[in-house]
């Protein structure tokens, strides 16, 4: 980053619509594996620096506010409980070039691509 240091985060409202294969219906604990496009809204976009003095910087307007993206994964589940393990990531890149120009604070670097992916591991209980 050069002389300054900082953090890039964004914060995103996934819609995920998936498709889910299940095993066996009469199964106490069952695999299920699930598969589908996710729509991510774009909620904040905050650069922090911490040198040569410390500031925050909202980008928001340097991002697209939809990535849409997908997600694949793999769970096992009881009658009252869900583990989950997923994988996501973006299909086109998050930022706009013409956007990020030469005003883009650091740690947001120009002539790069920028791409969301992420783990996710989720855990529920059925309450009815």
């Amino acid at each position: 980053l050069g002389a300054s240091e900082g953090s890039l985060r964004l914060t995103y409202l996934d819609v995920p619509v998936l498709m889910r294969f299940a095993g066996p219906a009469g199964a106490k604990v069952k695999v299920h594996l699930f598969a589908g496009p996710t729509a991510g809204f774009l909620l904040n976009a905050t650069v922090e620096t911490e040198r040569p003095t410390s500031a925050r910087t909202n980008v928001q307007d340097r991002f697209k506010t939809v990535d849409l993206g997908w997600t694949i994964g793999a769970g096992v589940g009881g009658t009252l409980w869900n583990l989950d393990l997923r994988y996501g990531g973006s299909f086109a890149g998050i930022t706009d070039e013409q956007r990020l120009g030469g005003g883009a604070p650091a740690p947001v670097l120009q002539d790069v691509t920028y791409r969301s992916r992420a783990f996710l591991l989720l855990a529920g209980i059925r309450l009815f």
